[in-house]
This record gives C-alpha cells, sequence and structure tokens, in this order.
C-alpha cells in the first residue's frame, strides 16, 4: 500500500505542475482565468469500519476548478475592445450557432459588418427600439451598419434671449435685413432641409413704437440658388377708379361743362422685387374734353335792313380859259372825269383762343388683409414673455441640388414646418444676449467611429456630428461560474453545473459595467505561480522518496 500512497502523490503533484504550468503559460492570454488544482485524501472502506487508527490509501485530484477574479484593465486605441468591470460574460455564437461565454473582448468587424472575436463567434446584444436610444428585445448578432447617416429636416429651433428693455425704437417703420438701423438685435443659426442642405436662419429683433414691452421677430432666410423661383414680378389692378374734375373750356364769356369717369386697367411690373419693396402701379388713361354745344356767341349783331341803288351826280364842269395879258404868265387849270364807288367790309373778328382749368386726378384703392411676416413678443412688467409660444413658422420648400421650385394654379409649393421655441426669453434691461439656441436638422453623415458606453450601448458616430444607437451589449451571469465547461480560446459553455445563464443589460443587477476601448487581461499571479511550482515541484520529490524508501525497507 505504501507504493500506491506514494504513486497516487506522485499523480497528484503532476497534476499540480500542469496546472500551475498552464497557469503561467496563460499569463499574458487576454481574459484568462487561472486554475487551481485542488486535492482530497483517500481512505479506504470496510465493512466494521476503519476505526480511528486508518492510515489512508494517498490522495487523488477533486477539481480544478478556475478562478474567476477580476484581471487588471489596459487599455487599447480600438473601441470595439471590451472589458467588463464587475461580474458577467460576453454572450457569443460560434461558427456552429451554439452559444458560448468569454470575458476577453478582443472584438472587430467581419465582411458584414458583424462584431465578431477571432474565431468567428458573433457578439450578441439587443437591437435598437424607438427613437430615444432605448435597446431590447430578445437578444441577437450585433452588426454595424457602415453606410450614411440619412440628413434630417429641422423640425424645431430653440431660442432663448434676453432683449434690452432700454432699447429705443427704431428711427424708420420699416424693416429691412440689409439696413442695421431698421432693427435692434439679430442671431443667426444654420438649420437644414429635406436633402442636408444647410441655410442660415438669422432672427431680428425690432421694439415696438407702438406698445410698450412689446417686440417684433422677424424669422429670415436668405433665398437659396435654383433653377426657377416664383416671386411675383408683374400683374394687374383691375377696374382702378380715375376721376377727372369737371374741366372748363370758354370764350370770352360762355363756359362749356366737361365731366369724365373711367375704369383703368393699372399694370403692375418690376425687374427685381427688393426685400419689404413695393411692386410699382403705371396706367396710361386717355383723358379728353368732350366738347358739345359750342357757340359762338357776338357782342353785336349786324343785320341788313334794305338795299338801295346809290347813284351820285355831278354837274359838267366846263373849263373857260381867259385871254388876256398878265405878268407872270399863263395859269392852267386840269381836271379829270370819274365815278364815286361805295365800300361796305361785312366780315367779322372773332377771338378764337380758349383756356383749360387743370383738376388733380384721384386714385382710390380697396384696402385688403395683409399677413404681418414677424412674430409679436409681449412681456410683462417682471420682464418674463406672454406671448403664447412655440410657435410653427412656415417655410417654402428649399431648392437645393437644382431642383425645381414653382407653384402655379395646377400644383402647391411644398412647404417645410418647423416650430421655433422662444418661451423663455425674457426682456430686462441689460444687454442683448443669447442664452441658448439648437435646432435637430443635420446634413448627411458618414460614419467616422464607434463609441460604446457603461452601458453597453453602441454609438455610430458620423462626420456630421451626430450619433445613433446601433444596438447594446448583453452579457450573462451563471448561479456556479466554477460549472462552465471550458471551451477553448477563454471561452466557456453552459452545462448542468452552471445552471442556466442570467441575461441582461450591463450594470443591471450583478453585472458589471462595460470599458470600451480596453481589455482584461489576465488574472494569473506570476510570483504566486513560481511559489506553487517550486511547492509542487518538492511534493513531487517528496513522494518520488517515498516509493525510493518503501523500496528499501522491503528489501
Amino acid at each position: 500500500m505504501t507504493f500506491n500512497t506514494a504513486l497516487s502523490g506522485l499523480r497528484a503533484a503532476s497534476t499540480d505542475l500542469e496546472v500551475t504550468g498552464n497557469n503561467i503559460a496563460n499569463a499574458s492570454t487576454t481574459g484568462f482565468k487561472r486554475s487551481r488544482a485542488e486535492f482530497g485524501d483517500v481512505y479506504a472502506n470496510s465493512l466494521i469500519g476503519g476505526g480511528s487508527s486508518a492510515a489512508g490509501s494517498g490522495v487523488l485530484v477533486s477539481a480544478i476548478a478556475q478562478q474567476y477574479s477580476q484581471g487588471n484593465v489596459s487599455f487599447t486605441d480600438n473601441s470595439l475592445d471590451l472589458a467588463i468591470n464587475g461580474s458577467g460574460f460576453f454572450m457569443l455564437e460560434d461558427v456552429s450557432g451554439s452559444p458560448i461565454y468569454t470575458r476577453a473582448g478582443l472584438f472587430g468587424l467581419d465582411a458584414q459588418g458583424f462584431i465578431t472575436n477571432n474565431s468567428g463567434a458573433i457578439l450578441q446584444g439587443y437591437q435598437p427600439i424607438g427613437e430615444d436610444g432605448e435597446v431590447g428585445g430578445t437578444p441577437s448578432a450585433l452588426q454595424v451598419v457602415t453606410s450614411n447617416l440619412d440628413p434630417q429636416a429641422t423640425s424645431d429651433v430653440n431660442i432663448n434671449f434676453n432683449l434690452d428693455f432700454r432699447e429705443a425704437a427704431a428711427a424708420t417703420a420699416l424693416f429691412d435685413p440689409d439696413d442695421a438701423e431698421s432693427y435692434a438685435s439679430s442671431t443667426s443659426l444654420t438649420i437644414y432641409d429635406s436633402l442636408g442642405k444647410d441655410h442660415v436662419l438669422t432672427s431680428y429683433y425690432v421694439k415696438s413704437p407702438y406698445e410698450d414691452n412689446t417686440w417684433n421677430m422677424y424669422a429670415y432666410i436668405p433665398n437659396n440658388d435654383g433653377t426657377q423661383q416664383n416671386v411675383l414680378s408683374s400683374g394687374a389692378v383691375s377696374a382702378a377708379d380715375v376721376a377727372a374734375a369737371t374741366t372748363a373750356a370758354t370764350d370770352a364769356a360762355t363756359a362749356l361743362a366737361l365731366v369724365t369717369t373711367a375704369q383703368a386697367s393699372a399694370a403692375l411690373s418690376a425687374a427685381a422685387v427688393p426685400f419689404n419693396g413695393a411692386l410699382a402701379a403705371t396706367a396710361t388713361t386717355d383723358l379728353g374734353n368732350a366738347f358739345t354745344g359750342l357757340t359762338t356767341a357776338l357782342a353785336s349783331a349786324v343785320t341788313t335792313a334794305s338795299t338801295e341803288e346809290l347813284q351820285l351826280a355831278l354837274d359838267a364842269v366846263n373849263s373857260a380859259i381867259a385871254a388876256g395879258s398878265g405878268a407872270g404868265g399863263v395859269a392852267t387849270t386840269t381836271g379829270e372825269a370819274g365815278n364815286i364807288a361805295a365800300f361796305v367790309d361785312t366780315s367779322l373778328s372773332l377771338a378764337t383762343t380758349a383756356s383749360t382749368t387743370a383738376a388733380a386726378i384721384q386714385l382710390s384703392f380697396v384696402e385688403g388683409e395683409t399677413n404681418a411676416p414677424y412674430f409679436e413678443l409681449t412681456f410683462n412688467s417682471q420682464g418674463a414673455l406672454t406671448s403664447t409660444f412655440p410657435a410653427s413658422l412656415t417655410i417654402d420648400a428649399w431648392n437645393p441640388e437644382g431642383g425645381a421650385n414653382t407653384s402655379s394654379t395646377s400644383g402647391s409649393v411644398i412647404a417645410s414646418d418647423f416650430t421655433i421655441n422662444i418661451g423663455a426669453s425674457t426682456q430686462y434691461a441689460n444687454d442683448f444676449s443669447v442664452s441658448s439656441i439648437s435646432q435637430n436638422g443635420f446634413t448627411v453623415g458618414q460614419l467616422s467611429g464607434l463609441e460604446i458606453n457603461g452601458e453597453g450601448k453602441i454609438f455610430a458616430r458620423y462626420t456630421n456630428g451626430q450619433a445613433q444607437v446601433l444596438g447594446g451589449v448583453a452579457l450573462a451571469s451563471f448561479a456556479n461560474e466554477q460549472g462552465l465547461s471550458p471551451q477553448g480560446n477563454t471561452a466557456w459553455a453552459e452545462s448542468s453545473d452552471s445552471g442556466q445563464p442570467t441575461i441582461n443589460s450591463p450594470q443591471s443587477g450583478i453585472l458589471g459595467s462595460i470599458q470600451s476601448g480596453a481589455l482584461e487581461e489576465s488574472n494569473v499571479d506570476l510570483s504566486e505561480e513560481l511559489v506553487r511550482l517550486i511547492i509542487a515541484q518538492r511534493n513531487f520529490q517528496a513522494n518520488a522518496k517515498t516509493i525510493e524508501t518503501a523500496d528499501t525497507v522491503q528489501q
């Protein structure tokens, strides 16, 4: 029996050496858990009992138990390197479809984007549910989608600011974003349309000159480039009344009446329409003087009473020549015979000039309803906003990438509605300031990296600054960890001794947290193992000496 007892000791010491050597060999293996050889003594059984004087029959290895104490955590540059701080095991599905469990978080992506270890086993976890970043459901394979993140149009804008109570009303009544004198303050924010194109939304604040504690807020988005945009640049105002006053035409004494009322069409046209501008109305209306009943008035009339033949009778003239002498010569008298004719002027000399009295043309327009392009902000005496907000602002569809943006009688302009919330804004006697400004739109994004938080949620980070939850890592715990069956590659399988796994998210119950970009090192302590190695060696030598001694005694 002495030989058998010593031989069992040699076997036990040899097993101890094997276990210690395996621990030393895996001192640098990620996620490795050291083992410990556990021994039990052996006693022979007898029907009548051995009593207290039984010597025993040697030793046997009762178990080789793995020690699941926490290993040191080292950090890496790979976000998919995962370490568990606390209890729990990663769940994987091996190439045969069987579930296995490990503490080694050496993970990467395969060709399909699944998160796998070096053996091709796929990490299991929860899928996203809803849009609030929650994960749940039955654990399944975790996959990283590497496609671009679709853009999201802005639907909510939040701006909180303080308007200076001391600000005076603008000198000009018309607001113009190009005229800094027409508003008190402004702030800008980049927003996005459904195609991911960015636009600048600028809010202008104008203090009302008519009501105390009242401001007008203008939300302005400059026009974008496109193939076509409908801006009203021409049209007509139909049936505009044009009235002219009485126009008089007079001669020396007589007045003639004229009244005209015409229906005229005024054309509207403009080559360019400025912001807050007006279309010029032009019209051409023929205004004429219709002269009726025009008569000529004479100061006195010429009437021919009768006609008579006028005869002029002259006595005959006889020439007498007197003969005689005298000093100075002879005097001679000469005469001519003729008739006297009567002359009457029957023409009239009339003044034909007339004068026109000018009158102003009066234009009248029918007043219609207008939509004021601003929000009216009213504050109480404590500076708090009393207007009802959030207010909904409808913006005509933008036109990025050369798409058409038209509106006609057979269609309508697509609108992009978003809400501007300024409910926490104030009016104090302090300088204008913006306490917060945000919006929920973004442009298209490319995958730039992955992050995994302590709860095991996997976030995809994109170049547009957005993050999206792709899933969540699941952890498993067992009632008896030492009952797990080793499968190699630092993996274990469920067994009848371990019991069924309890699966949940990290930081739930007794489960630990996830450390991304880190690995759990082997929990082997080399100095301790070297001491165990020496002890196992001495045990082996001592049992060998027992055999040698027994052999000497029996000779």
